[in-house]
C-alpha cells in the first residue's frame, strides 16, 4: 500500500471530505470519551481535522481512515492536555493514562456504538420539553443556570427534571438490553 496520489486538488479535497464525513460522530464522540469539557473537546477536533487535512498526503490508501485520524486526535489531545497543565499549574493525568483510556476506548467501540444508538432512540421518545433540557444540557452544554435561564425555571426545578430524565434514560437503555 502506498500513500495516496491525486491527481488534482480537488481529487484530494473530495476524498478528504468523503471520509472525514463518514467517521465524523465517531470521532467526535471519541474525543468526547477522552476530554471532559465540551468547548475543549470541540476546540481539539477542529484542530485535528486541521492537521489531518494538512497532513492528508501521509495516509494510506486501504488502511483505516478512522484509526489514523483518531491518532491524529490522541496526540492533539495529549498536546492540549500539556498546556492545560502548565497553565492550571495543577495535577493532570499522565500521558500512560491516556493510552490506557485510548485503548479501552477503541476494544469497546462496537458496544459504546450500540449504546450511544439506543441512548438516542431513548431520547427520541423523551416528551419535547425534557428532548429540549437534554439537547441544551448535554449537546450545547449550558450549565444548569444557563438552561434553567432558556427555559424560564428554576435551578432546582432544572435539577430535579433533569435527574427523573437521567434516570428515565438510564432505564430505557438498561430496558433494550444494552
Amino acid at each position: 500500500m502506498e500513500n495516496l496520489k491525486f491527481e488534482t486538488n480537488d481529487d484530494r479535497s473530495e476524498l478528504f471530505i468523503k471520509l472525514l464525513a463518514q467517521d465524523e460522530r465517531a470521532l467526535t464522540r471519541y474525543v468526547m470519551a477522552l476530554v471532559p469539557a465540551v468547548a475543549d473537546a470541540e476546540d481539539i477536533l477542529q484542530e485535528s481535522k486541521l492537521v489531518m487535512w494538512r497532513q492528508f498526503g501521509d495516509f494510506t490508501e486501504g488502511t483505516s481512515f478512522t484509526a489514523w485520524a483518531r491518532k491524529i486526535i490522541f496526540y492533539r489531545i495529549l498536546s492540549f492536555r500539556k498546556v492545560k497543565a502548565k497553565e492550571a499549574d495543577r495535577y493532570v493525568f499522565s500521558d500512560a493514562f491516556y493510552d490506557v483510556l485510548d485503548e479501552d476506548y477503541t476494544t469497546n467501540e462496537k458496544s459504546r456504538e450500540k449504546q450511544f444508538a439506543t441512548l438516542q432512540t431513548c431520547i427520541n421518545k423523551l416528551q419535547e420539553p425534557h428532548k429540549q433540557m437534554v439537547m441544551l444540557r448535554y449537546h450545547q452544554g449550558k450549565s444548569i443556570e444557563g438552561l434553567a435561564d432558556s427555559i424560564g425555571r428554576t435551578v432546582a426545578a432544572c435539577y430535579k427534571t433533569l435527574s427523573r430524565i437521567r434516570m428515565n434514560l438510564k432505564r430505557c437503555v438498561q430496558k433494550a438490553g444494552v
